[in-house]
């Protein structure tokens, strides 16, 4: 991991950390269950501390446990599925039958939060 990654991560998790300090006078760790519940459930969403909170510590999460292979073995993450990007190299010769008509710079297939998201800028762009 990079060390401006580590760093990003570092100061989420410290910011954390302290952000209930002004409301119970104690960092995040030092709550109690019922406090750190209480306390998670006044978050607002959009707020700042929504942002760090759920975004960050995401990231954290990713990055801790998916990224290195150390990390993810230590809570038996199987990452046997991912694969390696294959480059094609050639275009596979299609039947008369299915070949476009045209050549696409971009194929989306599926509409999910991904697929939706790329169509939209595409389109936004005039892709």
């Amino acid at each position: 991991m990079s060390p401006e990654s580590k760093r990003i991560i570092s100061l989420s998790a410290t910011l954390t950390d302290w952000a209930p300090f002004f409301r119970y006078f104690k960092r995040f760790l030092q709550l109690s269950d019922i406090e750190k519940k209480k306390w998670l459930s006044s978050i607002k969403p959009g707020s700042l501390i929504d942002v760090i909170v759920n975004d960050l510590l995401m990231f954290m999460t990713a990055a801790l446990f998916f990224v290195d292979e150390n990390n993810a073995k230590a809570i038996n993450y199987d990452r046997s599925p991912l694969k390696s990007p294959t480059i094609i190299t050639h275009v596979p010769k299609l039947s008369s039958v299915s070949k476009p008509k045209n050549m696409y710079d971009v194929v989306i297939i599926g509409s999910g939060a991904g697929g939706a998201v790329v169509a939209w800028e595409l389109a936004r762009r005039g892709g």
